[in-house]
């Protein structure tokens, strides 16, 4: 699976701040990262820049799966992933099972 499979991304100094953008004017809802945060996350040499990312996903109602693992197992063409969360009461997040499934022979 390629992130460029629907189009050409142009440069830009943060690529997941791009990605993003790109993906709401395209009307993606849902991004899957197989990383800590979409965003930059802070460290003691760099403060970051807040949480851009999220800001763009939320204003468009959207959903964020982080610390997404085993993508490379996926070895299916255009799978349907889906991503079945616990239920937890007054939390903006929670564990998910995710798995991908295959919608054609």
């Amino acid at each position: 699976m390629s992130p460029l499979k629907y189009g050409v991304l142009p440069t830009k100094s943060n690529p997941k701040e791009l990605l993003t953008n790109w993906g709401s004017v395209k009307g993606v809802l849902t991004f899957g990262i197989d990383a800590i945060n979409i965003d930059e996350t802070p460290s003691d040499d760099h403060a970051g820049v807040g949480f851009p990312c999220h800001h763009l996903i939320a204003e468009k109602a959207g959903v964020i799966s982080e610390n997404l693992c085993n993508l490379e197992s996926i070895n299916i063409p255009d799978p349907l992933i889906s991503l079945l969360p616990l239920k937890l009461e007054r939390a903006d997040g929670a564990p998910v099972r995710a798995v991908a499934i295959q919608t054609e022979p």
